[in-house]
């Protein structure tokens, strides 16, 4: 009922920029943004973290909500940073997806880590750099399948550097 409403002012009356975004704000779903850095070491390893707050799935790759006006890219990289310590540098889009159950919107990096050193905190206690094909057991089971994709990336991108 709002909607058809808020179409015809739109058409009919002469909106500023600003009104129609805020009419845009009005009618359209709200979702949380997510962003995560598979991030990889020059060993081909791959960066868990221990989340202090998890008790099913305690290992996970980093990762959390963007802020208001943040690019996906920058908050990934501030993710891995803030939860670790490490510095890193973006080498592909992953994945991205969502909205199913939840109003959540997730993309998934591969980085590769450039710097730093790890510093544990309120969130993060631990890390490890894991192969490929001993991930931790208790890692969130979509996270498994995007580390995959991510190793599946890393090398079709190696490969084709090599030609």
């Amino acid at each position: 009922m709002l909607r058809p409403l808020l179409l015809w002012l739109w058409r009919v009356l002469p909106l500023s920029g600003r009104v129609q975004w805020s009419l845009l704000w009005i009618i359209n779903r709200k979702f949380l943004v997510g962003v995560m850095a598979i991030a990889v070491d020059d060993q081909e390893r791959v960066l868990v973290l221990h989340h202090t707050y998890r008790r099913t799935h305690p290992w996970g790759v980093p990762g959390g909500w963007l802020g208001a006006g943040e690019a996906p890219e920058v908050g990934a990289l501030r993710e891995l940073r803030e939860e670790t310590g490490f510095e890193g540098e973006l080498e592909a889009l992953v994945w991205a997806g969502g909205g199913v159950p939840r109003s959540e919107i997730g993309i998934a990096y591969l980085v590769r880590i450039t710097g730093g050193r790890f510093r544990a905190n309120a969130e993060v206690d631990g890390h490890a750099f894991a192969p490929l094909d001993a991930l931790p057991a208790g890692l969130l089971p979509y996270q498994r399948g995007l580390v995959e994709m991510a190793a599946a990336l890393r090398r079709g991108r190696q490969s084709s550097l090599a030609r």
